[in-house]
């Protein structure tokens, strides 16, 4: 079974939120020094009237076919971060996150459209103004949150 790691951006219904986010990721790389460059695809597919854009580091995953990075998953905090840190610079989004399979995760059934609970989702506050409750909350971008990892969690 192939597992992809990529940043899942949930755009809602809105054309131009798509277009703007595709946009802003199109042509990115990123350089590190221990292995160069890490080329990214960005695609986008709707699922129930809302969008998910995929920004996939290409070959970053399991069992992929054709090309496979292997090399990329020892960097996948990095990449991470880096997707993270360009993602703060755009908004309009509702939710992303970074992690296997983030489309098939936010987007598997109807409550996982409104789900933000999980540990690195960002979310925008107007648009999920009640916090995840054994979670651990901090400021992302201006207007956006991030759920903080698991051993961050709560008491």
């Amino acid at each position: 079974m192939a597992v992809a790691f990529y940043l899942g951006i949930d755009c809602g219904a809105s054309r131009q939120t798509i277009d703007s986010i595709t946009s802003h990721f199109r042509g990115l790389q990123l350089q590190l020094p221990e292995i160069g460059g890490v080329e990214y695809e960005v695609s986008a597919g709707t699922s129930g009237g809302h969008c998910c854009v995929a920004v996939m580091p290409v070959g970053m995953g399991y069992g992929l076919p054709g090309y496979c990075r292997p090399e990329l998953m020892a960097h996948e905090g990095a990449i991470k971060e880096a997707l993270y840190r360009h993602l703060s610079l755009v908004g309009g989004f509702r939710r992303a996150i970074f992690c296997a399979d983030p489309c098939d995760c936010i987007f598997d059934s109807l409550e996982e459209f409104m789900d933000i609970d999980y540990p690195g989702m960002i979310y925008a506050d107007a648009e999920f103004p009640t916090q995840p409750t054994q979670q651990k909350v901090n400021s992302f971008s201006r207007g956006y949150s991030i759920v903080l990892p698991h051993d961050d969690r709560v008491a």
